[in-house]
């Protein structure tokens, strides 16, 4: 089913645009606010199930490559905060100037509740790094989506997700900024919704290795297995040296499945992209 926003885009594009060709090899345009209007930024935009996909600028804009693209193929658009979009090549009118809305989505956040003085929090997840990584080097300033997570299972008694970290074994560019996810697993076992209502960014510096993303203020009670992810959003390079971003394989959690996907609405994969090296803090409820 299509949301709101879809239906305001064919509008702006039958009036606007004509004559899209699904064999052009990109689509290029803007995602807003459809309320506010504003830009928004690193939005998740993707051909659903496939490795082509990308994220939008701080300016909203994006280029999609449609090299890919058949006609049963869809095109996904998503941010955390706003209702997913789905177009198929019917919709589109135009492979240029494309003018996405997304509905903003209100949630209620309850305040938390921790009982008495129970403030020491435990920890689940792989918080042994090894030598091995997964990474690149390279000038791409943005990210395409791609992301690289552990499962988490439930311990039995709810808690509030109070941290997130990773480990960076090689961090000699300038400075990154990583986008967290928290997803409530699907009946497939697959990442589902996100658990959180609006994104969650931390940023590091050259040389960080366990890079860390407090998450208490977003009052996220867990009461089930999850998986936590990370992606690369923006990328800062040094104008000299090797610009390397690796990140390290870790050990001490066996239960912990990885999830992984190669860019924005690709399909997850399951240990194929080694055992990250990723942990979570967490403070009971009661």
């Amino acid at each position: 089913m299509k949301s709101k926003g879809a239906y305001r885009f064919f509008m702006t594009m039958l009036i606007t645009m004509a004559g899209f060709n699904v064999s052009a090899q990109n689509l290029e345009g803007i995602v807003i606010d459809g309320q506010s209007k504003q830009p928004i930024q690193y939005a998740h935009i993707g051909i659903s199930g496939k490795d082509a996909g990308t994220i939008s600028t701080e300016t909203g804009h994006f280029g999609l490559s449609l090299s890919e693209f058949v006609r049963t193929d869809t095109i996904v658009f998503s941010s955390i905060g706003y209702e997913t979009l789905y177009l198929s090549d019917r919709s589109l009118q135009s492979q240029s100037g494309v003018v996405i809305e997304l509905d903003p989505v209100v949630y209620q956040i309850a305040p938390i509740e921790i009982v008495g003085n129970r403030l020491d929090a435990f920890i689940l997840g792989r918080t042994k790094n090894t030598k091995t990584t997964t990474g690149h080097t390279g000038n791409s300033n943005y990210g395409v989506g791609a992301e690289w997570g552990l499962k988490i299972k439930y311990p039995e008694s709810p808690y509030y997700l109070k941290e997130v970290k990773f480990h960076a074994r090689y961090n000699t560019v300038d400075s990154v900024l990583f986008r967290v996810n928290v997803y409530h697993i699907d009946e497939s076992g697959l990442p589902g919704r996100s658990l959180t209502k609006k994104p969650v960014f931390t940023k590091s510096y050259r040389k960080d290795k366990w890079i860390s993303t407090n998450l208490l203020d977003r009052a996220l009670l867990i009461e089930e297995d999850i998986i936590v992810t990370f992606e690369t959003v923006r990328i800062w390079y040094r104008n000299r040296g090797k610009n390397w971003l690796f990140f390290s394989h870790g050990e001490g959690y066996e239960i912990g499945t990885t999830y992984s996907r190669a860019s924005s609405h690709d399909h997850w994969r399951i240990n194929q992209a080694g055992p990250i090296a990723l942990y979570i803090k967490g403070i009971y409820k009661e």
